[in-house]
């Protein structure tokens, strides 16, 4: 009582409010429109580039319909009011105009600058003149179970409405269960109303209560093996006519699986380790012997032990947590990653450091048991410095992981030293200052991959052998210097320096760069010093010095390729703070097991596994073949194919 007392006390107060604003009105002509009070007025929101035309005040204000132009009659009567009469003919004298004022689609009727405290739904008609009058849907069901209830309903209709003959059956109620449903039949004919069938297979957790549906899993693991999120995968079932699950059902089954297939590459790894214990004792070795790994900055860590190199340690960085950023949006004090369901695992003021990524996974494979002793990387790389405080950290405080140079990389620094040598002038022919430079830049790149295509074929000679390369490496360089000099004689035939001599066997004419510029044997015009730039330059990759660093002759090429295989999962467009370790394990999973094989591994792990026969192995086994026929289309033709 004392609350509805309370609530026609304001009644009351708001009444008398609006009869002495009446009175003003009357009382003052126009200058009432400037004591208008907001909280009388009707609830609106009034936005610009509008126009209002104001004109005199009447005793009372009427309102017309319109949202642009509202006019005030003056009082009729004002003699024996002189200041009230001079007042009205200044207000008749000067007519006021607003402008650039809007009115919102739900203030139509009013004009005041009041802002809309409670707006009203839009409407769901909008869509009307684009819809179709005819609705029809598409529904996701099991095949064998969808015969299997048409066979079950035929029968139980006979049995308990005998005298139907011919019945009509319809859909009585629908239950959606993601993307699975629950269907009851009646039929119009008699009274006969069916059980409820379930046209989806169900998950056996083990557990009791209501299964989950293997479609909705089985989606969902397709999700995450795309570059698309949930809100795109509702858009692409809505497309397809097919009522798409809650977004809280596909997050939530998106968690569940992703967990699983963070467990299923952790057992991955597991498996990689014993296939190389296993492999060392075939080949007589210990078991427990180092391994040699290859290192990029995005923490990935893959072995440079086979030929198939298999990841065998990751590590995220992930400084997103949507919870986090709630409780300190609502004046909580919470950092992460120390609180509650925190998906990240770093403080978003930590910078991202290449020598804690390297202890994370140097951590990792010390749990599995296993030592580096070498491992590659690019030259500003610090993350084997991590790697080896964690193997100093576990092992042995004398452990000494030794980094390594990787070809690639080193090929790439030697291109960009020749564009920075000071050759002489009448070094690289040509008229002009533009055509000269882009001579240079060719030879760049021929000096490059000259470079490397010699010590790749040391390599191959000599099986590895630095003692048997190194005596070959001053030889070889002089060769070259000679043969870019115009000397293509005696020594590049009985050297490694892939020149034969004469005419068509010479680098001259095998050169994709320097054919292309029209360069032949003589072109160049090296000087005695041009001479010792390029030797020096050749000496960056052909040298004693460069060969200690590349004592493997490995590269970084596997982690750059895992590089871009995790954006497809985790592009940078998107933010997938909760599952963003699911995505990239599943990308792990793709890297070292080809797309089909991980995604059978993936659909069993969750418990939808595919079937031996069916159409989708059919269809997958395809797609997978297409992809094997591309890339050896490419590596025959050459890469300017496109698939």
């Amino acid at each position: 009582m004392k609350g509805k007392r309370k609530r026609n006390q304001y009644k009351v107060g708001n009444q008398a409010h609006l009869l002495r604003f009446e009175s003003l009105a009357t009382d003052q002509g126009c200058g009432a429109i400037n004591g208008v009070a907001p909280s009388t007025a009707p609830s609106t929101q009034v936005l610009k580039n509008s126009s209002v035309q104001v004109s005199p005040a009447p005793p009372k204000l009427e309102f017309s319909y319109s949202t642009t132009d509202f006019t005030l009659k003056p009082p009729q009567n004002l003699s024996g009011y002189p200041a009230l009469q001079k007042r009205n003919s200044s207000c008749t004298q000067k007519r006021v105009t607003i402008k650039n004022l809007i009115c919102s689609p739900q203030s139509e009727k009013c004009a005041t600058t009041v802002k809309l405290l409670r707006p009203h739904k839009l409407s769901d008609d909008y869509l009307d003149e684009y819809l179709e009058e005819k609705s029809t849907e598409n529904r996701t069901v099991d095949r064998d179970l969808n015969i299997l209830m048409i066979n079950n309903l035929i029968i139980c209709h006979l049995n308990k409405s005998p005298k139907c003959d011919v019945p009509h059956f319809e859909l009585v109620q629908e239950t959606q269960w993601g993307l699975g449903w629950i269907w009851e039949m009646k039929c119009t004919k008699c009274k006969f109303i069916s059980e409820k069938y379930k046209l989806f297979r169900e998950i056996n957790t083990g557990r009791p209560g209501r299964k989950s549906a293997t479609i909705n899993y089985g989606f969902q693991t397709g999700v995450i093996n795309c570059n698309i999120g949930n809100d795109s995968a509702r858009l692409l079932l809505t497309s397809s006519c097919i009522p798409p699950m809650s977004k809280g059902t596909m997050q939530r089954i998106t968690n569940n699986v992703c967990d699983k297939v963070v467990k299923l590459a952790e057992n991955e790894t597991e498996q990689v380790v014993e296939n190389f214990r296993r492999r060392n004792q075939t080949l007589g070795l210990n078991k427990n012997s180092p391994v040699k790994l290859q290192m990029d900055a995005i923490g990935i860590a893959c072995e440079n032990e086979t030929d198939n190199h298999d990841i065998i340690g990751f590590h995220l960085v992930n400084k997103l947590c949507w919870v986090g950023a709630w409780l300190r949006g609502k004046g909580y004090d919470v950092e992460c990653p120390n609180h509650e369901y925190c998906t990240a695992n770093t403080n978003r003021y930590d910078p991202l450091s290449e020598k804690d990524l390297g202890y994370e996974i140097g951590k990792k494979m010390a749990k599995l048991d296993l030592l580096v002793d070498y491992c590659t990387t690019d030259g500003d790389a610090k993350s084997v410095q991590g790697l080896q405080e964690a193997m100093q950290e576990i092992f042995d405080p004398l452990w000494s992981v030794n980094r390594l140079a990787d070809t690639i990389h080193r090929g790439q620094s030697q291109f960009r030293e020749v564009l920075r040598a000071k050759f002489s002038v009448g070094m690289f022919p040509g008229a002009t200052k533009a055509q000269r430079n882009d001579i240079k830049i060719a030879f760049a790149n021929d000096l490059k991959l000259r470079s490397h295509g010699i010590m790749k074929s040391l390599f191959a000679k000599y099986n590895g052998d630095r003692q048997q390369i190194s005596k070959c490496l001053p030889r070889i360089v002089k060769s070259v210097v000679n043969c870019y000099s115009g000397n293509c004689s005696d020594t590049c035939r009985w050297s490694i320096t892939l020149c034969n001599g004469g005419i068509k066997t010479s680098w001259w004419n095998k050169s994709i760069n320097l054919s292309s510029h029209g360069l032949q044997n003589g072109s160049l015009k090296p000087n005695k010093t041009d001479k010792l730039l390029i030797e020096s330059l050749l000496e960056m990759k052909l040298s004693q010095t460069a060969l200690n660093q590349m004592q493997f002759f490995s590269n970084t090429n596997k982690c750059e390729s895992v590089n871009r295989t995790i954006s497809t999962y985790l592009p940078k467009n998107k933010n997938f703070s909760r599952n963003a370790i699911g995505r990239a394990s599943a990308a792990v999973l793709k890297v070292n097991n080809n797309r089909d094989v991980a995604l059978a591994k993936t659909l069993k792990a969750v418990g939808c596994g595919l079937g031996r026969k069916s159409r989708a192995v059919v269809a997958l086994k395809k797609y997978v073949n297409m992809k094997y026929m591309i890339v050896h289309i490419k590596k025959v033709y050459g890469s300017n194919l496109t698939g």
